[in-house]
């Protein structure tokens, strides 16, 4: 329930940049409450294809900005759905500092808004209390059970580096000894070499 409050208010967020852009004449209102990520994208590609005509009305650039802003609150509820709100609130965070030195718009206008700073202070406190993702919980119970079944050997998908490291710290409480497999681009710490991969692979195959 605490997370679908966060959830709730980042989608008014969301919904609010797309009913301006509407009213400015450049998103049919019955996209509004309804449009998807790709279709945000190609709204983008659109407003910007207007730009590279010449056309640099003032309804053209702030439908841009609000379109970019509208494009921050949807990674930010991807990341809350799918990731946590430890890494939800870590995103919206990033945005609050970028908003002190960048000269973009669209990030300054953000962190103004109602919605987004209500949000943001919901996710800190949910951070603050530990308040986990169900899913890791239901990994904890799925591990649990195939280990049991005496599948000893099993890999975790995740989309983000972020919650590999926060599942890792997971089995480790739970005494199940895992490592983390990750390309090489090193980010927050996490990166092997092509040397590492084929070292752990093997170790993998044959444990």
């Amino acid at each position: 329930d605490e997370y679908h409050a966060v959830q709730k208010i980042l989608k008014e967020c969301h919904i609010s940049k797309l009913k301006e852009i509407s009213q400015l004449g450049h998103l049919n209102s019955n996209r509004v409450n309804n449009m998807s990520k790709t279709e945000l994208l190609k709204l983008q590609g659109s407003l910007h294809g207007e730009i590279a005509k010449g056309n640099k009305d003032f309804e053209i650039l702030k439908s841009i900005s609000l379109a970019a802003e509208a494009t921050k609150v949807d990674h930010a509820i991807e990341l809350l759905e799918s990731q946590g709100v430890d890494q939800a609130h870590a995103y919206m965070e990033k945005l609050q500092q970028q908003a002190t030195t960048s000269s973009v718009r669209a990030v300054k206008n953000l962190v103004e808004d109602t919605n987004f700073k209500t949000a943001f202070v919901k996710a800190r406190s949910l951070v603050e209390k530990k308040a986990e993702h169900p899913k890791m919980e239901a990994l904890k119970n799925i591990l649990r059970d195939e280990i049991k079944k005496h599948h000893d050997r099993l890999i975790v998908f995740t989309n983000y580096r972020d919650t590999a490291v926060k599942i890792k710290k997971m089995l480790d409480t739970e005494d199940i000894s895992s490592d983390i497999f990750v390309g090489q681009a090193k980010k927050n710490g996490v990166g092997l070499s092509q040397k590492q991969q084929k070292e752990m692979l093997a170790q993998f195959s044959t444990s």
